[in-house]
């Protein structure tokens, strides 16, 4: 009897973790996730097929199977039962790219490569991380982008392996499993976007022998030269089409070309890279009546030395300094209405004299803060700040 109760007790468990089928028009989707986030990545993946099908020039007959799953899959698609595989991670964006990660690849192995791994890993991978970079606002999907921000920063990431003095662009291409997957995504970019946003003219050419199987480096060779000859040209191209942004606290996801979004249950920032003078910013709070507090990070010096001048639902202004966990009120008191569209205009600027902030009308500071750059900023909401200006 007593086995009986625990089992009684436990089921309920079982089956809140049991995984959501979601049926769309063309993938179905196995998900360990809620049934509503579920059916918000079949969206996705819906979305994403068209423009799979326009890229890889084909579809493939009926639907495409995945699965995400919580833990770290052996694969991202097994040829013998065309499932392709991803992992549910800690933030949605994390989660959606490697879906896109995933199906991307399931889709050029079945419609282009017929089921067989190219030779050239990086190849493949660079593809597949290519795709996977986005923008989505749950309805509209962008893909094939340098995002605004995200937590892999593959840019920056291949401009530093790129810089190193032991770099052979030569060996990384011809020999299996010694090109990264920042390097390869840089890679693939280089040659389909080239400095005009168009393909290599040999692109097309070179793809075909790539999902033919033909080994990568005799063939890189002829349809684009010697690897060691776009090596310089290659550096100079990744690092400047680098991500704007870097987060400094975890929750945030890029939505467009000028958007970001954040979620977080206590303070998040992210910054701009290098030496930023001015930056403004719409906020745009929930349409829905709840608490929310956003607005920029005046400055950055790590995760233990950072000041925020945060505005809040009720109307009111803050700043503040953190360092080492230690809070500083540098100024607080009531702000401005929102404009007509219910938004706020948000400004800050750097100059000899300090840090200045603007809410509409209204101006604060100076504040005399370290270091060069500036940021967004929020406080246990969920927030979207929308045409993000920079200079």
């Amino acid at each position: 009897m007593r086995w009986f109760v625990l089992l009684l007790l436990a089921l309920p468990a079982f089956a809140q973790d049991a995984p959501v089928e979601v049926e769309g028009k063309h993938y179905q989707l196995r998900a360990e996730a809620p049934r509503e986030t579920a059916e918000e990545y079949g969206r996705l993946l819906d979305a994403a097929y068209p423009r799979f099908k326009k890229f890889f020039r084909g579809k493939p007959k009926g639907k495409l199977v995945l699965h995400l799953q919580k833990a770290e899959p052996a694969t991202l698609y097994d040829p013998e039962s065309g499932i392709a595989y991803a992992q549910l991670a800690d933030t949605a964006y994390v989660t959606r790219v490697a879906i896109l990660r995933s199906a991307a690849r399931q889709y050029h192995l079945i419609v282009r490569a017929r089921k067989k791994l190219p030779t050239a890993d990086w190849y493949a991978e660079g593809i597949a991380d290519f795709l996977a970079a986005h923008y989505w606002d749950g309805e509209r999907l962008e893909m094939g982008i340098v995002p605004l921000l995200s937590y892999e920063d593959f840019a920056g990431k291949a401009v530093q392996e790129m810089q190193a003095t032991e770099f052979d662009l030569t060996r990384a291409v011809g020999e299996a499993g010694v090109m990264s997957r920042p390097v390869g995504w840089t890679l693939v970019r280089f040659l389909m976007q080239g400095e005009k946003n168009k393909p290599h003219p040999k692109w097309g050419a070179f793809v075909k022998k790539m999902d033919g199987g033909v080994a990568p480096a005799k063939s890189f060779v002829r349809h684009f030269g010697k690897p060691a000859d776009l090596q310089r040209p290659l550096l100079l191209w990744a690092d400047r089409r680098q991500e704007p942004f870097a987060p400094i606290h975890s929750g945030w996801e890029p939505i467009a070309p000028d958007a970001l979004r954040a979620t977080s249950r206590g303070l998040s920032a992210c910054r701009l890279k290098g030496n930023v003078r001015h930056l403004e910013v719409t906020l745009e709070p929930p349409r829905e009546k709840r608490r929310w507090v956003a607005g920029v990070l005046l400055h950055a010096d790590g995760k233990n030395d950072f000041s925020v001048a945060l505005f809040d639902w009720g109307g009111h202004i803050r700043v503040h300094r953190y360092v080492n966990g230690s809070r500083q009120i540098l100024a607080q008191g009531a702000g401005p209405g929102v404009d007509d569209e219910g938004r706020y205009k948000l400004q800050a600027f750097r100059s000899a004299k300090g840090v200045f902030f603007a809410l509409g009308a209204l101006s604060y500071g100076p504040y005399d803060l370290p270091g060069q750059t500036l940021g967004l900023a929020i406080e246990r909401c969920t927030f979207t700040f929308r045409e993000v200006r920079w200079k």
